[in-house]
């Protein structure tokens, strides 16, 4: 489902699938370390293999429907944040 993801800091992903129909799911978070007072977010860069498809965010519990900005989803995550994001 990802066909390209881009970022400068490390984070961690999980992909799913649904067990019927074609729905897949992934997670995207922030794996920079809580030391530091400096500002540790980070931006992600993600294209999907169709872009055509309802793509959803779950930040802190929100559902936002995402568009894509100049061929790309994009996302801001603070330290140590997670997103779940499902493609229908």
């Amino acid at each position: 489902t990802i066909k390209s993801l881009e970022c400068k800091d490390p984070l961690l992903v999980g992909c799913f699938t649904a067990k019927e129909g074609d729905s897949k799911a992934f997670t995207i978070t922030n794996m920079l370390d809580f030391q530091g007072n400096e500002d540790k977010t980070t931006a992600v860069s993600f294209v999907l293999d169709d872009m055509s498809r309802t793509v959803t965010s779950y930040y802190r519990g929100t559902p936002t429907v995402l568009t894509p900005e100049n061929g790309a989803y994009n996302i801001v995550l603070e330290c140590g944040d997670g997103v779940f994001i499902t493609v229908e």
